[in-house]
């Protein structure tokens, strides 16, 4: 018998039935982890049925509380707790804010989210805390501001603390709110924070402070000279809300900043967004080299001033086939012949008459009529 035989022998011939009854109490404890997990399985989706089944009655219940001003809502369980915070939660995306104040004060009746907020603050475990935590910030309940506060200088959970800045921003109140969330997105905008999403945080948060404190978190903007990408999302966001009141507050963050293209770019949406004119700014840039420029002159001039039509007639023949492109559209939506394209060709530019890409534009947005 040779070495390995006799390590064999002692290692397994040996031991045959203790390897064997070790085999037998693993797959028995495998048996019994297997039945623990189904029947936790099966309480839990009982319970959710059971949530679902409440939320849905609270849905009811406090629809008629907003409109009728009845109060049929009896809450003694957790779980009606947790029901009863689903419901306001998708109440939430579908009333309007005025609504929301009822509903706040029938969290504050029923101190649903201190409830949550303690619950969220004693548990360990990191599941627990997640599914409180989506219900506090979802709640957004204004005695929770505090508490979003805190959440804001939480640097380690960049996706929670970005969820936090939501609902913050749905309960700013002042310039130092709004001055908070600028600060907050400047600190972390390298992590990953998207423009759009800027611009929707500051959306929001302009449509609850009053103008006079918006004024003044624009007068600390003046001291911003580089940050850029968030003063095009506050451009955005004035632009997307239509806050005319706040045209010339726009116009001087783009002034301040006219070297930036895409500045430029971000004001010029705006003004088409809030159905501005101004053909003086068209008139400066119109013959701009750079082609993100002309590319976006020649979708919405026209819109900012009508009048410009006899100078940017050039962008039916531009070497940017999206110039051509986006002229004519705009030429089309409102409401420019064939007829007056031709004649303005005719006078200006008579030898650009036979263009084959301005006649291939032509005739695809404008085909002559078959005989």
């Amino acid at each position: 018998m040779n070495k390995a035989e006799t390590v064999y022998e002692a290692l397994i011939i040996n031991h045959l039935d203790l390897i064997f009854d070790s085999t037998l109490v693993f797959f028995a404890l495998a048996l019994v982890v297997l039945i623990i997990l189904s029947v936790t399985q099966i309480i839990m989706e009982k319970i959710h049925l059971k949530m679902d089944a409440k939320k849905s009655i609270f849905i009811e219940q406090v629809s008629q509380y907003l409109f009728f001003g009845e109060n049929d809502l009896k809450v003694t369980s957790k779980y009606d707790y947790y029901a009863l915070a689903d419901a306001i939660i998708e109440l939430n995306n579908f009333v309007c804010k005025a609504d929301r104040k009822q509903i706040y004060a029938l969290i504050e009746m029923y101190d649903l989210d201190y409830f949550l907020l303690k619950r969220y603050k004693k548990s360990f475990l990191k599941i627990s805390r997640r599914f409180f935590y989506s219900k506090l910030l979802f709640v957004a309940s204004p005695r929770l501001k505090g508490f979003y506060v805190e959440q804001l200088a939480q640097q380690k959970h960049f996706e929670m603390m970005l969820y936090a800045l939501y609902s913050f921003s749905d309960l700013a109140e002042d310039e130092d709110d709004l001055v908070k969330i600028f600060v907050t997105l400047k600190s972390n905008y390298d992590r990953g924070i998207s423009l759009k999403f800027c611009e929707f945080v500051f959306t929001q948060a302009f449509e609850n402070v009053p103008l006079n404190e918006i004024r003044s978190f624009f007068l600390f903007l003046e001291k911003q000279t580089q940050e850029t990408m968030l003063l095009k999302s506050i451009i955005s966001a004035i632009g997307e809300m239509k806050y005319m009141a706040l045209q010339n507050e726009i116009r001087k963050l783009y002034e301040r900043h006219k070297d930036d293209k895409m500045v430029f770019v971000t004001y010029l949406r705006a003004l088409y967004k809030m159905e501005a004119h101004d053909c003086a700014l068209v008139k400066e840039y119109y013959l701009e080299e750079a082609a993100v420029i002309r590319i976006n002159l020649s979708k919405y001039a026209l819109f900012l001033c009508p009048a410009t039509f006899e100078d940017l007639y050039i962008y039916m023949f531009d070497k940017n086939y999206y110039v051509r492109r986006n002229f004519f559209e705009s030429l089309k939506e409102i409401k420019i012949s064939r007829e007056q394209i031709e004649a303005i060709v005719k006078v200006r530019s008579p030898h650009k008459a036979n263009d084959r890409f301005f006649l291939d534009a032509l005739n695809a947005f404008y085909p002559k009529a078959v005989a």
